[in-house]
């Protein structure tokens, strides 16, 4: 199980009582654990986040862990209503446990650098000790990035990196990189959904105002959160296409860590502890999706959601430490062009191409981790896994899009992050704009 590895990351397990237990034991108390969940950065130092995994969907958790924490609070959400009504219970939650509290809606899909330098801005106002994210990807990446920013004195843009390892500035110049301040305040992220977990991750990425591109902000420990609590019962009202597609972008998201750990000049512990992850991930997701005919019931199943959430975390952590996942790079090239689409259906729709693209590459490194990833989930290879989860409702992914959208503007967009593709020097067959494009070409 999932947990079995993140124990093995981070050498121990605590329930919620704080004792004590094997991995045996945590799997049988029907989800409700707290462990330890190792996420790497690329920092001086590493940050570990405590993940709490509850199904009974103990909000009073979420009022005492601010209060620990001290200090006023800002809780950042989306827009919707049911991200609205979840604020307000956790505002509820952290006033009555005597904490001063308020909230910043997120408006966009995606992270933007406008949007961030809002919410810092607020949360210098108030004086905030912690930040709070609630909801999806996209916004607990937003208060990730409050929370690191608050001890500095530039602005979120000033901490994106372009591809050459310059930081995107006016009109796509480089400025000189803002330093990350030890005044950062502690992120808890509180993740409503079961595709790549942002929760236990040091990535970021931003929509660049000026650029028009989903650029990373520069790494650091101050932007892994302190806590993540995560609740499965906030995943038991996502539609069935939305569900769908974030599990495959998690499978996606642990394919990637495979094949870059795979690659890898030196297998170090590191390598060996992501590949372990993501394995573990990937038996999680065929677990909890175990045929193409309960799929649209997972959620319904307490016990299949658990492993889904499981698999989120576990993907969120092996993707997070790994430079340069390649299917996450393209997809994120993809959200550049696409800023209306979200990022799982983006990858649910792109993924099977990105696998058909190994075939015609007979790169043998590649195709021994799709075979091994195949035999995990059960199937005789991992697109004919997707297809009978996905099928369905593939059209309806990129339905919308214009058809027409010129392959030589899609390459040209992923050519600007591409550069971040090339793992130990060895020529990969993703590290080639064509390569995305090809992708971009069957999927539209």
């Amino acid at each position: 199980m999932v947990i079995g590895n993140l124990r093995a990351a981070a050498g121990s397990i605590r329930c919620s009582c704080g004792a004590r237990r094997n991995a045996g034991a945590v799997v049988a108390a029907r989800g409700r654990s707290r462990q330890r969940c190792f996420s790497s950065s690329s920092g001086a130092h590493s940050q570990i986040t405590d993940v709490t995994l509850e199904d009974d969907c103990s909000w009073k958790a979420i009022g005492d862990c601010i209060a620990g924490l001290g200090g006023k609070g800002l809780v950042v959400h989306g827009g919707s209503n049911r991200a609205q009504a979840s604020a307000q219970r956790i505002l509820f939650e952290i006033r009555k446990a005597g904490v001063d509290c308020t909230t910043y809606t997120v408006k966009d899909l995606y992270p933007t650098a406008p949007g961030i330098d809002e919410g810092l801005s607020m949360a210098k106002r108030i004086g905030a000790m912690s930040v709070v994210g609630l909801g999806r990807g996209g916004v607990v990446d937003t208060a990730k990035a409050i929370a690191a920013l608050v001890g500095t004195k530039g602005k979120c843009q000033h901490f994106l990196e372009s591809p050459s390892d310059g930081v995107l500035g006016s009109s796509g110049t480089s400025q000189s990189k803002a330093a990350y301040s030890a005044a950062a305040i502690p992120c808890v992220a509180v993740p409503s959904g079961i595709g790549v977990s942002a929760a236990t991750s040091p990535s970021v990425h931003v929509l660049h105002p000026e650029d028009g591109l989903l650029v990373p902000m520069k790494r650091h420990h101050s932007l892994v959160p302190r806590v993540a609590l995560v609740d499965p019962l906030l995943t038991a009202s996502l539609r069935e296409t939305t569900a769908l597609s974030m599990a495959v972008a998690a499978l996606a998201a642990c394919v990637d860590a495979l094949l870059v750990a795979t690659r890898a000049a030196d297998q170090d512990a590191e390598a060996s502890r992501r590949q372990a992850l993501a394995l573990e991930g990937i038996r999680a997701i065929a677990t909890g999706l175990p045929a193409a005919a309960a799929a649209a019931t997972a959620l319904n199943d307490s016990a299949q959601r658990l492993e889904l959430v499981r698999a989120s975390i576990a993907a969120g952590t092996a993707v997070g430490a790994t430079a340069a996942p390649p299917m996450q790079t393209i997809a994120m090239a993809a959200g550049s062009l696409l800023p209306l689409t979200p990022y799982s259906e983006l990858v649910a729709s792109l993924f099977p191409h990105f696998l058909s693209e190994f075939t015609e590459a007979e790169d043998e490194a590649a195709d021994a981790v799709l075979k091994q990833v195949a035999a995990v989930l059960g199937s005789e290879t991992v697109a004919g896994w997707v297809r009978e989860r996905t099928g369905h409702f593939q059209p309806l992914l990129l339905g919308d899009m214009d058809a027409t959208l010129p392959v030589a503007e899609t390459a040209g967009g992923a050519e600007l992050l591409f550069d971040h593709l090339q793992v130990d020097g060895d020529e990969a067959p993703w590290s080639d704009a064509a390569f995305a494009a090809r992708i971009y070409d069957a999927a539209l």
